[in-house]
């Protein structure tokens, strides 16, 4: 369990700068942001814009940013599908993202502060038809509590349109959890002794080392562009000090081979949350459209279809023509099972 203490626990600590400690990233503000985490790059799985990958940064950067527009116009003041369904945004922040073994960039996305369950019943109390189609009320924490459960359905939900029209072999949202439940997971912020930042290599040659100690890739560091690093352990079959010792070690590593990778802290702790995804070579992208079909209207998924989707089309058609990127892939199909009538 995360410590209730304000300060961090430096019982156990390296031989070198990094340290493990337990700290609760709870005590202070009652209320706090869930976090989505995306990319905008395709599932290398399937053959849209394959040669996006081995592009120029600034060419990734660029589709990267077009694709937030979409996503966010007016400069990140709205976020078009978390208005359509209800949830509150507060901003999106652009920096990196690994995944099966590669960093590109990538962005998190958070929501307006919300009180997380207080206790394992409130996050497994099923929420009614009528609080699925409330909007969540962020402004009155009493309200928020009671509509939990509903909230954890947006964010599935919206994550699932974003892996749909992206995409995505995944997308993921979490925040801190306050109390043990099954659903929660074990997770490590790595933070930046003196403030420096981490450039793409220290993520690329951090995320290797992991990768290397764990024997896969799902153990990715996420970035935000600040000086702290997020992974999640949302593997069952591996402890939680298996997870802890493959991200210690490969930070000594670190430490011991490259002089210019930041000092660091990692702070332990726990959050509730899920990994939205889809198999795109057995199912395309079915998985997705079952989760937005049972927690959607049908005017959702026509706007899916006939507004988002295009606009997402565009961006890749003129991309791939722009930068000779390979296929653009072709979205209607990808959306068009969410508006034919079963």
């Amino acid at each position: 369990m995360p410590s209730t203490d304000a300060r961090t626990d430096h019982s156990v600590t390296a031989s070198f700068s990094s340290f493990i400690g337990k700290r609760s990233l709870l005590v202070g503000p009652d209320r706090l942001p869930a976090q989505i985490s995306w990319e905008a790059a395709p599932s290398r799985k399937i053959n849209v814009l394959p040669r996006l990958f081995e592009a120029p940064l600034e060419q990734q950067h660029a589709y990267l940013c077009a694709i937030n527009e979409v996503f966010s116009p007016n400069h990140g003041v709205t976020d078009v599908v978390a208005a359509r369904i209800g949830l509150n945004m507060q901003s999106t922040t652009l920096g990196s993202s690994a995944y099966e073994g590669n960093v590109g960039f990538g962005a998190q996305t958070f929501t307006s502060p919300v009180t997380p369950p207080a206790s394992p019943r409130g996050w497994r109390r099923e929420p009614s038809a009528d609080a699925l189609s409330t909007l969540p009320d962020t402004a009155e924490p009493s309200r928020q509590r009671t509509s939990w459960p509903a909230l954890a359905k947006l964010l599935n939900l919206y994550a699932a349109i974003r892996g749909l029209v992206l995409q995505q072999d995944a997308v993921v949202w979490h925040m801190p959890a306050r109390h043990a439940n099954a659903q929660q997971h074990n997770a490590v912020e790595i933070e930046a002794v003196h403030g420096d930042d981490f450039s793409l290599e220290h993520i690329q040659s951090l995320y290797d080392e992991i990768s290397k100690n764990a024997g896969h890739h799902e153990w990715a560091p996420a970035h935000d562009g600040s000086n702290k690093l997020k992974i999640i352990n949302f593997r069952s079959d591996q402890s939680n000090i298996e997870f802890q010792s493959a991200v210690k070690d490969a930070l000594l590593t670190m430490e011991q081979v490259n002089p210019a990778f930041p000092a660091s802290y990692v702070h332990t702790f726990k959050v509730i949350g899920e990994l939205v995804g889809t198999d795109w070579i057995n199912d395309g992208g079915q998985t997705y459209r079952d989760l937005i079909h049972e927690h959607s209207t049908r005017d959702l998924r026509e706007w899916i279809h006939y507004d988002l989707a295009p606009q997402i089309q565009t961006i890749n058609d003129e991309f791939s023509m722009r930068f000779h990127w390979g296929p653009s892939g072709n979205l209607h199909e990808v959306t068009r099972p969410l508006v034919v009538a079963s």
